[in-house]
């Protein structure tokens, strides 16, 4: 068996053609490529093989960016008797509210009430994961625009790189909502290959 079949059998990508494979002493390299398939592209309406996206995966990054520097700013801040509140404080913030168990989220609630502009990044993160739950573009666009409304009101400047970013690109993060792909499949097996790497 060629050894690139082996290596897509063994992460099981699908669709995938491996185009080399490189090793040193630690790691293991796969390049890979995805075979290009025609549609009609949701910008312009036009047939392509190529499209005009941006990544909501990576536009997400942005917002935990933002609320991780308000996080690092107020536990900065806080009396030592109160960083207590702060333990597992970066997992507790970034995880999905309705994921959270009752233990989970009393320990969140007592964290955002040490400060108002946590409890605020904490919402506008909220918000924007709700934005990237949208079933299509329809449902994204009045979300998105809640965000960045609610984001510049909140006059936190952490979010000011992501506001920036969304005047610039929000078409084409919108449009994401209408193509099929995403990065997600690219970071999976980034992430498949380090488990393979440690075990």
């Amino acid at each position: 068996m060629p050894i690139s079949d082996f290596t897509s059998k063994l992460l099981e990508l699908e669709d995938v053609i491996i185009s080399d494979l490189k090793t040193t002493n630690t790691e293991v390299h796969v390049f890979f490529f995805l075979k290009r398939k025609a549609h009609s592209c949701p910008h312009c309406g036009s047939p392509t093989e190529k499209i005009h996206v941006v990544d909501k995966f990576h536009v997400a990054r942005y917002v935990t960016w933002a609320l991780e520097n308000v996080r690092k700013r107020i536990q900065k801040q806080l009396h030592p008797s109160k960083r207590k509140y702060f333990k597992r404080s970066r997992k507790l913030l970034l995880t999905h509210q309705n994921k959270l168990n009752e233990e989970s989220l009393q320990a969140l609630e007592i964290m955002l009430r040490q400060s108002p502009d946590l409890a605020t990044a904490y919402h506008l993160k909220e918000l924007f994961y709700d934005f990237m739950a949208s079933k299509d573009k329809l449902e994204a666009l009045p979300k998105l625009k809640h965000f960045i409304l609610a984001a510049q009101a909140s006059q936190l400047t952490e979010f000011n790189a992501c506001l920036t970013m969304l005047g610039n690109w929000s078409k084409y993060i919108l449009n994401a909502f209408d193509c099929p792909y995403t990065n997600g499949y690219t970071e999976g097996t980034n992430n498949a290959i380090k488990v393979i790497k440690r075990n």
